[in-house]
């Protein structure tokens, strides 16, 4: 920074000096877009410029976001997704800059972590059962957020006609989906669960479960209603939401198609097709993480959901999980070898891998296994013909990734 300058960047009331100090920590906010207000001393005014700069946390290089029009605090950021972002201040007078652009070690002036959008999540019927004598709960849950907690599930249960919540257990548990609770010896009669889902963002998603009757444990009679579900109604609307969500990511609206199959999804949790509309959509936005967590709930209702399947493995493959994508992609032409397209997706990753020759085999199958699919041989027929150029493409995206 050059001599005589000293800037501050603020959100809200939190300050986050740069000159002097360790580097700030992240500052949270709950909007995609929000105002960033900066400082200057008072020597170094009037400014002829203000630039903002930012960059993903994760990435090396930073980006010119935009200049400050009228040179007086604030600026307004707009995030392109939830994540964590750095940003940094360039102001400028007539005697010179404050810094130069900032290079892959420059420490940014603000830290922040954008969440708008609270855990999704779903509590599964409990089941009772008795163990080794003692009375056991079943607790099965769902949770989808990008920026959960590592140990962010929270469990809870109240007696029927009561107001407290008692905690299940002593301390909060990661998301893995299912806790086997022994019940108090001296609990009785019918309780509700609650399950709360805490993210990085100070959000909680909550679900609450029936009345369950932890007295003992009964056998399903012949005749006895299974677990109530969405209402008809609910059925309808979130069947017609997804029928949008599909139109709109068709059109490329992603942000429409995203809340239309967002709240299709939470209309009806069980609805598979809804939750992998969600997942497509996520990737489509680059949220490799959150389409990831759909598809992987989607395929937990549905294991033989292909469309999940293949959508959870284009989401390894951006995350260079190859053999794990790979896994995927064969469960699904072992179900159906005439699937050409998968195939030939086998094949990409096959050679991204370093496998030419069962590269090879995969797009020989892609290109005969379903006279049909010429689009698909075409595409094959390109990639053969190009082979040396993909290997190199791939093998330096690898590399980067590394």
């Amino acid at each position: 920074m050059s001599e005589g300058w000293t800037i501050a960047l603020l959100i809200g009331l939190t300050t986050a000096w740069v000159q002097g100090g360790e580097a700030p920590s992240h500052e949270i906010v709950h909007s995609a877009q929000f105002d960033v207000e900066y400082e200057v001393e008072e020597a170094a005014l009037p400014l002829t410029t203000v630039e903002l700069w930012c960059r993903r946390e994760s990435g090396a290089s930073w980006q010119r976001y935009g200049v400050d029009a009228d040179r007086q605090s604030p600026v307004r950021f707009i995030a392109p997704s939830e994540g964590s972002y750095e940003l940094f201040l360039i102001a400028g007078n007539t005697t010179g800059a404050s810094s130069q652009p900032p290079s892959a070690n420059s420490e940014p002036h603000l830290r922040v972590f954008v969440d708008s959008t609270p855990p999704a999540v779903q509590l599964h019927p409990a089941r009772v059962a008795v163990r080794g004598g003692q009375r056991v709960v079943a607790v099965r849950w769902s949770a989808l957020d990008a920026h959960l907690l590592p140990r962010g599930i929270e469990l809870s249960y109240q007696s029927d006609g009561e107001s407290t919540w008692r905690p299940i257990c002593g301390e909060r548990l990661s998301n893995s989906g299912q806790y086997d609770w022994l019940i108090p010896a001296d609990l009785t009669g019918l309780i509700r669960l609650r399950l709360r889902a805490y993210d990085r963002g100070g959000h909680a998603g909550e679900a609450l479960g029936d009345l369950v009757d932890v007295t003992a444990p009964v056998a399903p009679q012949a005749g006895s209603k299974a677990p109530v579900g969405p209402s008809a109604t609910e059925s309808a609307r979130a069947a017609r939401l997804l029928a949008e969500a599909r139109e709109a990511r068709q059109r490329r609206s992603l942000r429409l198609a995203l809340a239309r199959a967002t709240e299709a999804a939470r209309l009806d949790p069980g609805n598979v097709e809804a939750i992998a509309e969600l997942g497509s959509v996520l990737y489509d936005l680059r949220e490799w993480d959150r389409a990831g967590d759909a598809f992987e709930l989607a395929l937990g209702l549905d294991a033989g959901h292909r469309e999940s399947r293949s959508g959870l493995a284009r989401v390894l493959v951006q995350r260079h999980e190859l053999e794990r994508a790979g896994e995927h992609l064969k469960h699904i032409v072992d179900r159906d070898p005439n699937d050409a397209r998968t195939w030939m997706d086998l094949g990409d990753v096959m050679l991204k891998r370093g496998d030419d020759v069962g590269a090879r085999e995969c797009y020989h199958r892609a290109a005969t296994v379903d006279p049909r699919a010429t689009d698909v041989a075409a595409a094959v027929q390109k990639r053969l013909d190009n082979l040396d150029v993909l290997r190199r493409r791939f093998s330096g995206a690898a590399a980067g990734a590394d």
